[in-house]
């Protein structure tokens, strides 16, 4: 096998290494997402709070149907699942696109699956 040969064949199981990385830390950061919410809302009542650090950090269990601190926060706003879902799957595609163009790097690729699970773990 000769060097370009070789060169190929590692940037082609970085490729395969990279999607897999990526899948991986999403579906893990969304399963940490579901799960420490249903810790917080079968520990905590609704609108209950716990000091963790006193005086500056305390946990509070609250509902946020909107995003970004309450932003769209409105029962009546129909189409507000719409628009979340479609920037949910927005943010899919421009991570997958961004995988595909960038070259293997394993921190970026850790980036890009953590950011893929905040963003499913914030639609559900």
């Amino acid at each position: 096998m000769n060097p370009g040969e070789r060169s190929l064949a590692a940037e082609k199981k970085g490729t395969d290494n990279r999607y897999r990385l990526m899948l991986g830390l999403m579906l893990a950061w969304l399963c940490a997402d579901q799960l420490s919410k249903l810790a917080v809302t079968s520990i905590l009542p609704l609108n209950g709070s716990v000091g963790v650090i006193p005086g500056f950090f305390n946990l509070v269990n609250v509902r946020n149907r909107g995003a970004a601190f309450g932003f769209l926060n409105n029962s009546h706003t129909d189409w507000q699942f719409g628009l979340f879902l479609a920037a949910t799957l927005l943010a899919v595609v421009i991570g997958f696109g961004l995988a595909r163009k960038s070259r293997y790097s394993p921190a970026l690729f850790c980036g890009f699956g953590l950011v893929l699970g905040g963003a499913a773990g914030g639609l559900l």
